[in-house]
């Protein structure tokens, strides 16, 4: 049964074949929802990886990536614990958004929703990690004072 609203995208149909009933299009996608797309954390390496897509764009609406720029970012996504595949949708998402003249904003969070999160790290929190460069500058002050007295 097809929609009456102008609105709705047409239902998805196989080509050539007969008897085929057509499916219809993917709510989560379609325009006009009245729904939010599900709220993604700030924190979220994909979203974070997406600002940072952000950042690197140029050209405006072109939304242009220079080579050593995307390189930069893929090693990025890699710390973050993003796969290589998962790290060149957010960048094509990222262009998307920006080439149809849209911030990052609620459709782009939604979008990024479907590319897999990156895994959590057990033992790799925020606090471990300042720990650590703390830890480091602390003892590279003192080599540097014991190494300054002698």
């Amino acid at each position: 049964m097809r929609s009456t609203d102008p609105t709705s995208p047409p239902p998805l149909r196989l080509t050539g074949a007969p008897g085929v009933r057509a499916l219809p299009a993917r709510h989560a996608l379609s325009p006009g929802r009245d729904t939010e797309p599900p709220p993604i954390e700030p924190t979220d390496a994909r979203w974070v990886f997406a600002v940072r897509v952000s950042q690197k764009l140029e050209g405006g609406r072109r939304a242009i990536l220079r080579p050593e720029n995307r390189e930069r970012l893929h090693k990025d996504a890699k710390a973050l614990g993003l796969r290589p595949f998962d790290s060149s949708l957010i960048i094509a998402i990222v262009q998307d958004a920006a080439r149809a003249g849209h911030a990052l904003g609620p459709s782009a969070a939604e979008r990024l929703m479907l590319v897999r999160p990156a895994p959590v790290r057990r033992g790799a929190t925020p606090d471990a990690a300042l720990f650590a460069i703390s830890t480091a500058a602390l003892v590279s002050a003192l080599v540097a004072l014991a190494l300054h007295f002698a």
